[in-house]
Order: C-alpha cells, then structure tokens, then sequence
C-alpha cells in the first residue's frame, strides 16, 4: 500500500466529497481470487487469517465477517496480482511482526520486510501467497481481519469519484493521509493507489470484485444509463460483470432476500 504512494506525489490534497449512495443500496460483498486449487486456496486463507471457511454457491469460499473472499480455479496463464488494476488484498493483525515470522516459519515469500509509518499509527508488510497474489499485512487496531482491496490507477482520484458515485461509501483518505484516497465500505476500504500504467485485473490472479444490490434491476439500469461497459454474457442467468476505471472487472450481483 505504502510504497508505491508514500515516494510519488499524489495530485490534489485530502479527498473531501461526499460519495453519492445509489437509490438502489449497493453493499460491498466480495473479492474473487484465482488459484489451481480452490479448496486448497480456501483452507489457507482461513488457516493464516483467521476466516471462516464456507461455500458461496459453487465456490469455495472464506468469510471474514461481512467480508468474503471467493476462489475460482486458475489456469497456466494466469499472473500475478501485482501490476494489474487489483494490486493486491489487504490483512490486518493484531501482531504484525508475530505475523510476519510466523509466515517466514511456514515458507511463505515476504515481498516486503516490515515498515513503519508514524503519521498513520501502523506498520505494514508485504507477502505473497502460494499461487502469486500479493497480500499486505498491517496491524491497523481499528479494523482487524480482512483490511482491504488496493487498486492502482493512473489518475486516483477519478477512480475513488466512479466508485462512490455507483457503489457509494464513505470517500475519504485512509488514516487521513491525503496519499491513500479510498472508500469505506462497512468492515473494508477500497484504496486506489497511483501507478501510471496498469493491466487490467482479468487474468491475474485478483479476478475481480463484486458488489450486492437490493434493487438489481435499477442498478444495471443505472450503470447503463452512466455508459459503464458490460462484459457480454455467455448465457441466460449468467453473471453480470461490468468494467470500472481501468479495466478493474466487477460483478453486480442480487442481495440475499430481494
């Protein structure tokens, strides 16, 4: 999170506008991640942090408390997270050099060794995990668990405007350091970092994100009506994924009980 934003200069001071909360009640519900085995990706993620692991619909799945993270099966080509659009997922622990020697311990690559940043109050790390996702460990007091998704684009602050303007939330700076513009959604931020050339997200590993509707049919209309680009369905029923800013792939779904 820090690296990449702390040593550019982010372009405008601490981002102060209101997200614009759709009619239609959009909810975060979840980020979609690739490996070759799903089960085997499941039990790790809920093993090393802590989640409950579960089914969501056909996939294997870990639920950290209103946060979900679903797992679809990889092939030989798909990358890395790290230089797409969805860089990397963000844990947040209670003893992050704890957390951090008990990794090395199990083998798991440390990408980035152990910093401090006093103006926000947190250390952070970076490790990856078995199948080439990037993750971020810090050890934010105020939001344990699942932490956050960090995208990268070249012009942030537009990314965070498209977001809160179609998904709503909280847009603000995390920590109130005017270089991490995000969104808070309920028990998880969305940080946009700045990066002057991405991929987009498909084909890595971080697939895509999703976000819940109680009115779905108001929101595709929306979405429509904002020029926003859908992916062509592949049949009847098929999911619905649009594009945001920077090819970040996203799928708007049905809330549980409308």
């Amino acid at each position: 999170m820090i690296p990449s934003l702390m040593t550019r200069a982010f372009a405008g001071a601490l981002i102060t506008f209101a997200a614009v909360l759709p009619a239609y009640a959009a909810e975060w519900d979840h980020v979609h991640i690739l490996a070759p085995n799903t089960a085997e990706a499941a039990t790790w993620y809920g093993k090393t942090f802590g989640g409950e692991v579960t089914k969501a619909g056909p996939f294997d799945a870990v639920l950290y408390g209103e946060n979900l993270v679903k797992f679809r099966q990889s092939t030989p080509e798909t990358k890395p997270s790290e230089g797409s659009a969805i860089d990397h997922v963000g844990f947040s622990v209670p003893d992050l050099a704890a957390k951090v020697a008990d990794l090395k311990a199990a083998g798991v690559k440390v990408t980035g060794e152990i910093k401090h940043v006093p103006a926000g109050g947190f250390s952070y790390a970076f490790v990856e995990d078995p199948w080439g996702t990037k993750i971020e460990l810090l050890d934010d007091k105020d939001l344990l668990g699942f932490h956050h998704v960090h995208l990268r684009s070249p012009d942030p602050a537009a990314a965070v405007k498209w977001y809160a303007d179609n998904f709503g939330g909280e847009a603000t700076s995390f920590k109130g350091l005017a270089p991490i513009p995000g969104i808070r959604y309920g028990a998880m931020w969305l940080l946009v970092g700045k990066a002057e050339q991405v991929a987009g997200s498909v084909g890595h590993s971080v697939d895509h994100l999703g976000w819940k509707f109680a009115d779905l049919d108001a929101a595709i209309k929306h979405l429509h009506e904002t020029g926003t680009e859908f992916l062509p369905s592949q049949a009847a029923g098929a999911p619905t994924y649009v594009f945001g800013p920077d090819k970040v792939k996203i799928e708007v779904v049905k809330a549980a009980g409308h």
